[in-house]
Formats: structure tokens, C-alpha cells, sequence
């Protein structure tokens, strides 16, 4: 019986140095490009050095992150400040860790409508926090945005908070740190509250939403025309919450909703 090769993926370690804590570092760098390089031309003669530094972040986090395929090369590279480079001093780096820090920071907004734009987004999560990062990627008829804020205690006010308002329009929200079961949870338990008149927006229907204990009424776009559609999704927190509600009798501007 012939056994199937196995091949050991190259690993990786890392090393960062942040450039902030040596005193005019940048003054001897016009670019961000020219410091990299530098730090390739003296790390080179490490037979095992990745050979491409690059910078991260930006003002005083910035940083410049290198990588060795072999472990006492990299022990050796971070024993000691580099002379040439100013006496930057590298340290070892976990490039994992600070993805998973970041998403403890991150907020995952969906639902975004294409005309809200960025600047409106900023104007309404500021609201809960100083916004360090504001990016957003097309999704179908929406956007998703992904804000960073610069403490995890703003993050905290979204365990409880399943939607905010911006121009009117629900934007369904969840922290970026949450597994796959606990982002499920808030799509869970959905009722349809139908019969909206025309042009009807999220915001019309604050006051239905806050008697039926709704935890985000979310009223979908017409694929042709981008216009609301005469209905609305609306999530509860539970199986009980949405069965009392259920036999609430609702209406909009004397319209009665199903």
C-alpha cells in the first residue's frame, strides 16, 4: 500500500517594531517604502529572512512587521535594538493575536442601504464610541460596513442592540467577535408585518416596534425600482417574545398592518 506524501507548510514568525518610540525615526525616512527598506537590507544577512518588510496601522500605532522562516533567526534578529535603523528594537509578533483584538473592537453593520454613505455611517455610530476605522464592501443591494472603535467598552451596548436607525433606514448590527450560533440567534425568531404604505420607512415604525418588544424591523428594497417594499421583517429576541406579539393589533397612519 503506498502512503500518500505529507509536506510541512514553510511556518512563519514574526517580528514587529513600532517606529513611535524612537524620537524623530521618521525624519530619517521621507516614506514608509524607505524605512521598509532599510529594514530589509539589514535583516538580509538571515539566511532564513522573509525579505519583505511592510508597516501597519498608521500615527503612533503604526508599526513595521518583518517575518523569518526559522525561529532562531527571527530570536536573533529581536535580541537587540538595530544600530542602523536608530535603535529600533523589534519584538516578537502575533499577527493572529491582533486580528482577534481587532475584532473585539469591530462592529458588523448590514443592511446598509447604497445611498447612505460614509460620512452619515461615521455621523451615526459616533454616537457610541470614537470610530478609529469605517469600511464598507458591497453586498447585493446593500452594503456591510465593518466599524472599528478604539475601546471594546463601546462594544458592549451591542449585546442588547440588534439594529440603529441612520436616514430613517434599520441597520442591522453585530459585534465582529460573535460565533457563527450567536450571529444566528438574532435571525432566529422573524415575523413579516405587512400592509406598509407607501415610502414607509424603519422610523415610522419606531412606536410599533418598542409595543411588540422588537429587537429590529427591517423593511427590504425593491431589486428594480430601490423603492421600500409594503412590508417588513421584524426579529424577536425569543420564540414567546414574537408569539405575544403576534396577537397585537398594529397600524400606520390609520392603516391596519397583517
Amino acid at each position: 500500500m503506498r502512503l500518500p506524501l505529507l509536506y510541512n507548510l514553510p511556518l512563519r514568525f514574526y517580528a514587529a517594531a513600532a517606529p513611535s518610540t524612537i524620537e524623530g525615526f521618521w525624519t530619517h525616512f521621507k516614506t514608509n517604502r524607505e524605512a521598509c527598506d532599510a529594514t530589509d537590507r539589514e535583516f538580509s544577512s538571515f539566511s532564513f529572512y522573509g525579505s519583505k518588510a511592510t508597516t501597519q496601522r498608521s500615527g503612533d500605532t503604526k508599526i513595521i512587521v518583518v517575518y523569518f522562516r526559522s525561529k532562531p533567526d527571527m530570536e536573533k534578529a529581536i535580541a537587540a535594538p538595530i544600530t542602523s535603523l536608530h535603535d529600533l528594537q523589534f519584538h516578537e509578533h502575533d499577527p493572529c493575536a491582533k486580528k482577534v483584538d481587532e475584532q473585539l473592537h469591530t462592529l458588523v453593520v448590514t443592511d446598509v442601504p447604497l445611498f447612505v454613505t460614509d460620512a452619515q455611517l461615521r455621523g451615526t455610530f459616533s454616537r457610541y464610541g470614537i470610530i478609529t476605522h469605517c469600511r464598507t464592501r458591497l453586498s447585493k443591494l446593500y452594503r456591510t460596513a465593518y466599524i472599528i472603535f478604539d475601546s471594546t467598552t463601546s462594544m458592549e451596548q451591542f449585546e442588547t442592540t440588534w439594529a440603529v436607525l441612520c436616514t430613517g433606514h434599520c441597520l442591522c448590527v453585530c459585534p465582529a467577535s460573535y460565533s457563527p450560533n450567536q450571529r444566528a440567534v438574532r435571525r432566529a425568531h422573524v415575523a413579516l408585518l405587512a400592509g406598509l404604505p407607501r415610502g414607509s420607512v424603519a422610523a415610522d415604525l419606531s412606536e410599533i416596534a418598542e409595543e411588540v418588544s422588537a429587537k429590529s424591523v427591517n423593511i427590504p428594497f425593491s431589486y428594480n425600482s430601490y423603492n421600500p417594499k409594503p412590508y417588513a421583517y421584524v426579529h424577536f429576541y425569543s420564540a414567546t417574545t414574537k408569539e405575544s406579539a403576534m396577537g397585537i393589533t398594529c397600524a400606520l397612519k390609520s392603516i391596519s398592518l397583517t
